[in-house]
């Protein structure tokens, strides 16, 4: 079975800032890499309409999924600057839904504080376990502290 690298990112190019070099040395190791974007990028410039900003986003997304050897990105759609107002669990339930299907050996999210200098523990390393909860970035993952050994980073 081949191995798989799965990013679950707010925007279109959140991965390729926090996290490009090492997604596709991955992707160069031959790992299948994957990337979920939440948002449409429909507010990620001051001088585009947000409807031709939507196709441009996509399609620089896309270029840059090929750039790094990935599969073309999955746009999940919900409006930029708007995950907070979902009805709560969609987002969750969508990233769940897609990690139980794909099954990724590595799963690359951005810091939900957005503090990149803060290193959370999450689960990406064994034996801490964690769980998705709620719909705004800075819920999307908090430590499950019902299980033994695991606790939040102060």
């Amino acid at each position: 079975m081949a191995r798989v690298v799965l990013a679950l990112v707010p925007h279109p190019d959140d991965l390729e800032f926090y996290a490009d070099g090492t997604f596709a040395r991955l992707i160069a190791e031959g790992v299948c890499g994957m990337i979920v974007i939440a948002t449409n990028g429909s507010k990620g410039s001051y001088e585009s309409e947000a409807e031709p900003l939507v196709r441009i986003r996509r399609a620089e997304a896309q270029r840059a999924a090929a750039v790094l050897g990935a599969e073309s990105p999955l746009m999940l759609g919900h409006q930029d600057m708007e995950l907070e107002n979902l009805a709560p669990d969609v987002l969750r339930e969508q990233f769940i839904r897609l990690i139980r299907q794909h099954k990724p050996d590595v799963l690359i999210a951005q810091d939900p504080t957005g503090c990149s200098s803060r290193i959370p523990t999450t689960g990406r390393w064994p034996g801490r376990p964690w769980r998705l909860q709620g719909t705004r970035p800075s819920h999307w993952c908090t430590p499950n502290t019902d299980s033994p050994g695991s606790s939040p980073i102060s």
